[in-house]
């Protein structure tokens, strides 16, 4: 964190806090962190089709336990993977209920119980995997069956995103079959990927800010995959880009939001343009047809057109609002830790708010290669999302007897609470925001 104006601090790992000066310094140089797959690089999932994954099952030091569909070997603490356990079971009968027109396609042996590891540290993620897959956050590799993913570096929010991520795919492959195309298959697991729990239901189609400022970027500079090529694109091509995280990002970036095209975009009237010839491509591919066979059939060969609707449709994307407040949770949880961390604590959110809006604090954050800095005016974070300041009752902190901090919970009138936890992570504090739905004037009920 540094002050350009004041007393200069240290850079906690590449997140900057500043406050205005008529001249500012070159931003550091971002080291890698991968901190809930926000504040700097985001984590990269990869499904290996047929790799030859040297997965390791032999590892003596992993607890077993099983669930409705997987079999969990874990290091993690028993209370976090079973918590993540738990949703693993509860996004499995979500694809199933969304995914029901697969219904009786199923591979051979699908019925089997999936095997999943979460291991706490990247380098016994790594050891397991061989080193075949770096730059990753999780892994699902076909031929083994076994979904993999580590805690350390990604923190929890990030990890639940790689699991739900990552066990798309390992559905989908049961499900679908093996013929379902990169780009479909990445684009509907980060669908599922950027989605929120809401007691027992799953919110898709959410458009959040990161993702939209990744994307706009790239049509600015014309960045975009060519889309025939990344229509065709087999998975060792798309392997093949993992190396360059600039270009890795790009490329998953259009392929969600290629996904969100076909199923959200609407006419006039508000009904979806595409979502039946998507879904029907979707038939057609675990029938046996290639991708690039059911796609044309539903959405012709003219690519020029396709691009052309896909721009605009791109254009008028706004974040969700729902995806915003999370984001807006973030940047107060991130100014929390950074100015703890430097002696500052605060009884109050009134006292917090207080505290940066008259030192005008601002962020500077990266994601992949794609810079950029809070709003110049801190106390749009203290909003509702229709600008309107939050009082005591609907921004504050509640005690967490489990954490470092006090969480901060918010309840800006949208229907939603948005709890954001503090935990210890070895060297730092790192944060996550969870959801439920507000069921009237009581406290936070769900959320532990």
């Amino acid at each position: 964190m540094t002050e350009t104006a004041g007393t200069n601090l240290s850079p906690r790992n590449g997140t900057t806090c500043r406050r205005p000066a008529a001249s500012r310094p070159a931003p550091p140089k971002w080291p890698r962190r991968l901190a809930g797959g926000y504040y700097l690089v985001a984590t990269l999932c990869f499904y290996a089709l047929l790799s030859g994954a040297m997965i390791r099952p032999d590892q003596a030091d992993l607890r077993t336990f099983s669930t409705k569909q997987y079999v969990i070997h874990t290091d993690l603490n028993d209370l976090l993977a079973r918590e993540l356990a738990e949703e693993l079971d509860f996004c499995f009968e979500e694809f199933s209920r969304r995914m029901s027109m697969f219904e009786g396609l199923g591979r051979p042996g699908s019925d089997k119980p999936f095997n999943v590891y979460l291991f706490s540290r990247r380098a016994d993620y790594s050891k397991f995997t061989g080193g075949e897959f770096p730059n990753t956050g999780g892994v699902f590799v076909a031929r083994k069956r076994a979904l993999a993913v580590y805690l350390e570096e990604q923190g929890r929010e990030q990890m639940r995103k790689t699991l739900r991520h990552e066990a798309f795919h390992q559905y989908a492959y049961e499900k679908i079959g093996s013929g379902l195309p990169v780009w479909l298959n990445e684009g509907l697991a980060q669908l599922f990927e950027e989605s929120i729990r809401l007691d027992q239901q799953l919110r898709v189609g959410l458009v959040p800010p990161d993702r939209l400022r990744q994307l706009q970027r790239d049509v600015a500079q014309g960045k975009l995959v060519d889309f025939e090529l990344i229509l065709r694109l087999n998975e060792d091509g798309w392997a093949k880009t993992l190396a360059d995280r600039g270009r890795a990002a790009t490329q998953y970036t259009q392929a969600w939001a290629m996904v969100h095209f076909l199923i959200y975009a609407q006419d006039a009237a508000g009904k979806p343009i595409y979502r039946d010839r998507f879904n029907n491509m979707l038939r057609e591919i675990a029938q046996g047809r290639t991708g690039w066979g059911a796609f044309t059939n539903n959405f012709g060969q003219n690519l020029e057109g396709f691009r052309h609707r896909f721009t605009q449709y791109i254009q008028g994307m706004v974040p969700s609002t729902d995806a915003q407040t999370i984001e807006d949770q973030r940047v107060l949880a991130e100014l929390l830790v950074l100015l703890r961390d430097r002696g500052h604590t605060f009884s109050t959110v009134e006292q917090f708010r207080q505290h940066v809006v008259e030192r005008r604090y601002q962020l500077e954050m990266r994601r992949d290669d794609v810079t950029w800095s809070t709003d110049s005016d801190v106390s749009t974070y203290f909003r509702d999302p229709r600008g309107r300041p939050l009082d005591s009752r609907q921004l504050r902190f509640l005690p967490d007897p489990f954490g470092p901090m006090p969480s901060l919970v918010r309840r800006p009138g949208d229907g939603l609470i948005y709890r954001t936890r503090f935990y210890d992570s070895g060297d730092r504090i790192m944060h996550e925001t969870l959801c439920e739905p507000e069921f009237g004037p009581g406290e936070v009920t769900r959320l532990p």
